[in-house]
């Protein structure tokens, strides 16, 4: 598994499947909505 895809899916450990199954839906409509979906991976790289 790609380290990206390891952090979206522990950041997101705990929350509503019902949720998820949504919030990943959207995230693949475009990468805005992706970005918005994984900004605490970018919020990390950026004070490392």
């Amino acid at each position: 598994m790609h380290d990206i895809t390891k952090r979206v899916l522990d950041f997101n450990t705990g929350a509503l499947p019902d949720m998820l199954q949504i919030k990943y839906k959207v995230m693949t409509e475009n990468m805005f909505r992706f970005y918005r979906g994984t900004c605490h991976i970018f919020t990390k790289i950026s004070v490392l």
